[in-house]
């Protein structure tokens, strides 16, 4: 399952805000906003009883820093996850929200993948090259 990832963090502090992310169908999404207000153990179980529903996982981000917000929030490994970068433009009236540009990446993404097919603008890898 292709699952969009967008977070929002302070960049002076490089402390995280808010991580989201929606399913590749938008049947799915999970969004810890305010990062913090919970304990960590709670995002973490969220979030890994979040995955855990799907088989394999191929996470798309707009910016290395979100995956690595994710692996930091995560704390496990995923066997069967590959990633990948995705150049996203957004529009500038959107909410400054994890979940809206989670949404927003992920209706791009399936343009782009509908009109450019194999063209379309990311970079790929696996687990292993982080």
């Amino acid at each position: 399952m292709k699952l969009f990832l967008d977070c929002e963090y302070n960049e002076f502090r490089n402390e995280l805000v808010s991580m989201a992310l929606v399913s590749e169908d938008g049947t799915h999404e999970w969004c810890v906003d305010r990062y913090g207000s919970v304990s960590v153990e709670e995002t973490q179980n969220s979030l890994q009883a979040f995955i855990s529903q799907f088989d394999s996982i191929h996470l798309i981000a707009d910016w290395a820093e979100d995956i690595r917000f994710f692996s930091k929030v995560l704390n496990t490994v995923v066997p069967s996850m590959t990633m990948e970068i995705f150049v996203c433009v957004y529009d500038d009236h959107m909410q400054y929200n994890a979940l809206h540009y989670a949404n927003a990446m992920r209706r791009n993404y399936l343009m782009c993948s509908f009109i450019l097919g194999d063209a379309t603008p990311s970079v790929k890898f696996d687990r292993n090259c982080l």
